[in-house]
């Protein structure tokens, strides 16, 4: 069973023989845990690793991070002894963009990359968000304005204590996600998924359809009933998706 030493990466169970690891990138404002529970609806085959951001969980004493390229050369660091068997990557919102540029990195410079990406909750790079930078407004605004746009939990906002404790956190990842800049460059070799909730006002089918611009492989993509955290609200029917998804990835490089 691998030990997972680095405050990058959490995995609640890890799995005696995985096939693959599933690497999964939380949303703005979240953590590692929301991958919690996972290891009981996906195969033993499957080991799934979350990615924790500094100033969260037990890393709420390390600073923020609100440059992309420092955060994906560390996350990279912290993955490079796991990358022994093959791996997939898995991000919402945030965690989408984070994950993308993380694949486009080591394609780049350690030329390995995922068996496959999915990317969710997240407008293609190459087009304009709907949601305008919020990360500048006092803290009141700040949550109106997050609730509005489907970015918070509903208990979440029902919380006073959670959400003060949550907020720093909140704050720094729309201000990672404002200052992030696409670089245009050429398509990935490995497959993408582009996935959402039917009902997320904030990314339109159209904005996650153009995910496909960004693959020069297979591409699919995929919609499940609920909003921008259809995640939870359909988790059940989501990890089935992931588990078919990457179980026939897997077979494939047989």
């Amino acid at each position: 069973m691998t030990r997972y030493n680095s405050p990058w990466l959490r995995c609640f169970a890890p799995r005696a023989q995985p096939t693959l690891r599933l690497f999964a990138f939380h949303h703005g404002g979240g953590s590692a845990t929301f991958i919690k529970g996972w290891d009981k609806e996906l195969p033993a085959s499957i080991e799934v690793v979350g990615v924790q951001l500094p100033g969260r969980a037990e890393r709420f004493r390390d600073p923020h991070v609100t440059d992309v390229d420092s955060l994906i050369h560390e996350i990279a660091q912290a993955m490079q002894p796991y990358q022994n068997a093959p791996f997939a990557f898995f991000g919402h919102s945030l965690g989408a963009m984070l994950s993308f540029e993380l694949t486009r990195y080591l394609v780049d410079f350690h030329r390995v990359q995922p068996v496959h990406l999915f990317v969710s909750g997240r407008h293609a790079p190459q087009l304009r968000g709907i949601v305008p930078p919020l990360h500048h407004l006092p803290d009141e605004a700040f949550i109106e304005q997050v609730g509005a746009f489907g970015g918070l939990q509903p208990e979440v906002l029902e919380h006073k204590e959670l959400l003060e404790m949550i907020l720093p956190g909140l704050r720094a990842d729309f201000k990672l996600s404002a200052s992030y800049r696409y670089q245009p460059a050429p398509p990935l070799p490995c497959p993408i998924t582009a996935m959402g909730g039917l009902q997320d006002a904030t990314v339109p089918l159209e904005k996650i359809q153009g995910w496909r611009d960004q693959t020069s492989n297979a591409f699919d993509v995929k919609t499940f009933d609920g909003g921008h955290f259809y995640l939870e609200e359909n988790r059940g029917e989501m990890l089935d998706f992931l588990a078919k998804t990457c179980t026939r990835a897997i077979r494939g490089r047989a």
